[in-house]
């Protein structure tokens, strides 16, 4: 069980390069949500390019923009006397209002994207405040000499995610995991989920949830999701640990 669990773990991390659009969508990196955010105003910068040359080919050759009499027609020695109106925007270039409201749309996403890239980044700033380099480059599952015990949690027969209890060593407290855990899913986050981004520890897959209690037994770290393949990788991460890792390499 415990092979297959880490198999499932790497086949997890390859297919997390080519997930489904809304998942991958979901999942950008901050550095991907600012590609997004150009890419977008790129598009807006092009509707509003056309929108400027409609407007000037308008102005040339003396456009005039004639109306319908209400009744009758006007003549002057039996010639037609046009009657003129103004040349409005909507009436002369309909494709207009399109590109603008295109070009709106393209700037409201360029703005949503860079919105989000700041709150990952932020998130991350506030998540790791507290940690020094050494436990940022790498999370608790990391020291996996320190854990004396990993459970599978379940619902029914279903895998829904894994505990893990960690030996109460000098300075590691319920406090100081729960900042680690959170810092390490802010990171990830930020990242947009790589799936080579630290393959030994759950706390970096997406869609999980985590919780951190203390028992007689040690300091426990809760992972699960909702999502059985995540939940699955999760506990074959725990249980192979980084040098399970390496093995399989």
């Amino acid at each position: 069980m415990k092979r297959a669990a880490s198999l499932f773990s790497l086949i997890l991390v390859a297919s997390c390069g080519a997930p489904a659009q809304e998942t991958r969508h979901n999942h950008l990196s901050a550095a991907e949500h600012h590609t997004e955010a150009r890419r977008h105003d790129q598009l807006a910068a092009g509707h509003e390019r056309a929108v400027k040359r409609n407007y000037e080919s308008m102005g040339r050759g003396g456009i005039q923009c004639i109306d319908r009499p209400l009744a009758g027609e006007p003549t002057s020695g039996g010639e037609r006397i046009p009657i003129i109106k103004p040349c409005w925007t909507r009436e002369m270039d309909p494709a207009n209002i399109a590109h603008k409201r295109q070009a709106a749309r393209q700037r409201r996403l360029a703005q949503e994207h860079r919105a989000r890239a700041e709150a990952l980044v932020r998130a991350e700033r506030r998540s790791c405040r507290g940690l020094g380099v050494t436990e940022m480059s790498h999370s608790p599952f990391w020291h996996h000499d320190d854990i004396v015990s990993i459970q599978p949690l379940k619902r029914g027969n279903r895998v829904i995610g894994v505990r893990t209890v960690f030996r109460k060593v000098r300075g590691l407290t319920v406090q100081w995991m729960g900042r680690a855990v959170s810092c390490h899913k802010a990171r990830a986050a930020a990242l947009g989920y790589k799936g080579h981004y630290m393959e030994y520890c759950p706390l970096v897959l997406p869609d999980i949830q985590t919780s951190v209690s203390e028992t007689r037994a040690g300091i426990v770290v809760d992972v699960t999701s909702r999502r059985s393949e995540i939940a699955a990788a999760a506990l074959g991460r725990v249980q192979d640990g980084p040098e399970g890792l390496r093995k399989h390499r």
